[in-house]
């Protein structure tokens, strides 16, 4: 698909009857009082687009703090009427920084899908439930309107992210040794690095497949973009215990692991745990049984590995 083509998929689905029919209800409902509101946070995001450093988790808290504290003070639903409509002006410009940017082809194509899934967001989400700054997907959708996350198939890349310098400490002194060298020697620092994670909205491509292709279009954006050091992932499924437990997700750290990937083991948690077993009966019954524990590990491709196992795959 060319780029014009990608635009214009996106500025049909900006178009589309039901997302400009929920846009009207917030600026019938409320619109008036919070448009200096919406004026002074898209200033802000400006600031935060225009920067190079680090950004936290969640972009929402890159923010002056009195954005938040002004959308935690409103009733659940006006709250998340707001937060729809916070999203949808970054919507606004996303067709013009799609044709200013220097993405790769492979990445502006995903757009389609991931504008496909915001609008469907907006227009069918509970507005209370998406109006949950930090456990709704406001904050991700925030992310990849404002151009701050990319889409890149069944997986979303964050950019602009710093490994934590915990990456070297506190696994004793081989362990610590054996991360600080591959930071200093073949990452060449903590960041920035791109972080690859899952929206759940979008599982069609959630497969071997569809997992490298979305390693093809990192190693492409680390070409176009050469401060990119590497990939980070932070999850149960990086767990060297999937190899047995849930060999069909193995593939999830395997090429990486088999050529070059830095993996570090951080622990159990509850969250963890819960999101191992969450969707397999066999996890959890293992986790019940006490044959698994879920751990979470830290895995970094750096840009020099996955940029050489793309070209060894011609995505390059």
């Amino acid at each position: 698909m060319s780029r014009d083509n990608a635009i214009a998929a996106v500025l049909a689905l900006l178009a589309e009857p039901a997302y400009l029919v929920k846009r009207r209800k917030f600026q019938e409902a409320c619109g008036e009082r919070f448009a200096p509101f919406l004026r002074d946070l898209h200033a802000e995001i400006v600031k935060i687009q225009s920067a190079n450093g680090p950004l936290p988790l969640y972009v929402i808290d890159a923010l002056p703090a009195r954005y938040v504290r002004e959308l935690d003070g409103l009733p659940a639903e006006q709250r998340g009427m707001l937060a729809k409509e916070i999203v949808s002006v970054q919507m606004d410009a996303l067709a013009e920084r799609m044709r200013q940017s220097k993405l790769p082809p492979g990445i502006i194509d995903q757009y389609g899908t991931a504008v496909r899934y915001m609008t469907g967001s907006i227009v069918s989400d509970d507005d209370s439930a998406y109006g949950m700054v930090r456990s709704s997907y406001f904050d991700r959708d925030l992310r990849l309107a404002a151009g701050l996350s990319l889409p890149v198939g069944s997986q979303i890349v964050d950019m602009r992210v710093w490994a934590p310098a915990t990456l070297y400490r506190y696994k004793g002194l081989k362990a610590n040794l054996r991360a600080l060298a591959f930071v200093k020697l073949e990452l060449g620092g903590l960041g920035p690095l791109v972080r690859i994670h899952v929206d759940t909205r979008n599982l069609s491509d959630f497969n071997e497949a569809g997992r490298n292709q979305c390693y093809a279009r990192i190693a492409q954006l680390m070409v176009a973009r050469p401060e990119i050091r590497g990939m980070i992932g932070t999850s149960w499924f990086y767990d060297p215990q999937i190899q047995t437990v849930s060999p069909k997700l193995a593939y999830l750290a395997r090429v990486p692991l088999q050529n070059g990937a830095f993996l570090r083991i951080d622990g159990a948690s509850e969250i963890h745990t819960r999101r191992a077993t969450a969707r397999s009966p066999t996890r959890k019954r293992l986790f019940e049984e006490g044959h698994y524990r879920p751990v979470c590990a830290t895995m970094i491709w750096s840009r020099k590995k996955m940029t050489n196992w793309a070209r060894e795959q011609g995505f390059l």
